[in-house]
């Protein structure tokens, strides 16, 4: 991270700051599960790849990054609409979404694979996204080799993100993730979270005002602009302090699940 990045990104000022920072100990809390032969599914803009190569190192021996075709379009939008910021842009709302950063097109719901094909299946927050969760976590199982395991990373408590496309449909709770896992040859290894009440009370509150900058009259947003930072500043040191000193999973922003092919 340079300078640049940190001022901007990496202080409590930026909106994202505690709920990104939760989930990323989340997700390396899975790092060591991650091996072998890797298959993700709903990569988006690579930086799951980048992240998990730079980490995990010669304990894999290769990785394949899928996504959707159909989501192209949806990926032209999102960065037309992120890229107002010209070089701010990466800093504020991520790498864009391209179709260099897939390796294959591949259907979540429909692998192009053989059965037993790769030692670990990945799919960070996409789960939500998927019409068909049975047959989801049929073919995560099926592509499986026995012994691999599949590591998941989903939202609980958080706001409604189709960003107008009608592609966000569920909402999953440890009991249902278990449940999924298991009805499909998976048992469930651990299902965690790093991010309690504090967080999702973060995120709901950075997330709603900056969608109502985003969205509502130019009065609203003269009105927010200017206190946007110190109220991030305030939510999310709070939402700090609060998820160190409660950790009630009851309100996770998300679960980070993993669970052995049997």
């Amino acid at each position: 991270m340079n300078i640049l990045q940190f001022f901007i990104s990496g202080t409590p000022f930026y909106p994202h700051w505690l709920e990104f920072r939760q989930m990323a100990l989340g997700n390396a809390d899975m790092q060591r599960y991650i091996k072998g032969k890797v298959i993700e599914t709903g990569c988006g803009n690579g930086e799951n790849k980048e992240r998990i190569l730079r980490a995990a190192g010669k304990r894999i021996t290769s990785y394949l990054a899928t996504d959707y075709s159909s989501w192209d379009d949806i990926f032209v939008r999102y960065n037309n609409r992120t890229s107002v910021l010209g070089v701010l842009s990466s800093y504020l709302f991520g790498k864009q979404k391209t179709k260099s950063s897939v390796d294959q097109v591949a259907d979540a719901l429909n692998l192009p694979f053989k059965t037993g094909s790769f030692d670990t299946y990945c799919s960070f927050e996409v789960l939500e996204h998927i019409s068909d969760p049975d047959t989801f976590f049929s073919e995560a199982s099926r592509v499986l080799k026995k012994g691999g395991h599949c590591i998941i990373s989903v939202p609980y408590y958080y706001r409604e993100h189709s960003e107008g496309t009608g592609f966000d449909y569920f909402r999953y709770t440890k009991s249902c993730l278990t449940l999924l896992g298991k009805k499909h040859g998976l048992r469930a290894v651990s299902i965690n979270t790093r991010s309690f009440f504090g967080t999702s009370m973060a995120a709901g509150t950075n997330q709603f005002v900056i969608r109502k900058i985003m969205e509502k009259n130019w009065l609203v947003k003269l009105l927010l602009f200017p206190f946007a930072p110190f109220i991030f500043f305030i939510t999310n040191t709070g939402g700090l302090l609060i998820d160190t000193l409660d950790k009630d999973m009851r309100y996770a922003t998300r679960f980070h699940a993993v669970l052995k092919k049997i």
